[in-house]
């Protein structure tokens, strides 16, 4: 049987190769917009899916390396895309003077995708306790703000 550390541990990997695909094909898909239709948005857009794509190899050297600050940064990242993303959907909800069953479906879709993105961060952030702990006492480390 596998230890938990372990199972977060190939979770991790799992979660970091699943997000490198999917920020890899929006970047690929960015960029083929980009070359159809230029403009300030579709240039963020490809900014942003290298930022996305340099911050998973962020979270590869984290996993790999035991690296909890890789971690932390990554699920700041993390978290700052799935508060944005929440703002989007209901701007675009509450934005539309009518109900539409096309803006409901995607709305759907999209909540379902938050839901998955909530569960990876979520097992990354236990991935990220599991590391910081004292190898010793098993106790979370303190931070090092309060020097003595």
């Amino acid at each position: 049987m596998l230890k938990p550390e372990r199972t977060l541990l190939l979770w991790a990997y799992v979660i970091a190769i699943f997000d490198l695909l999917c920020a890899t094909l929006f970047a690929g898909l960015c960029l083929g917009t980009i070359f159809e239709h230029l403009s300030w948005l579709t240039i963020f857009a490809v900014i942003f899916g290298i930022f996305w794509i340099s911050m998973i190899f962020v979270l590869f050297i984290g996993i790999y390396a035991r690296n909890p600050r890789c971690l932390r940064a990554w699920i700041l990242f993390s978290m700052g895309g799935i508060l944005l993303e929440m703002c989007l959907l209901l701007y675009a909800v509450f934005s539309q003077s009518k109900f539409q069953i096309g803006l409901v479906k995607n709305s759907l879709f999209l909540v379902s995708g938050l839901i998955v993105e909530l569960i990876f961060l979520y097992t990354i952030c236990q991935f990220y306790k599991a590391l910081a702990r004292c190898k010793v006492c098993h106790r979370p480390l303190e931070t090092r703000s309060n020097p003595r």
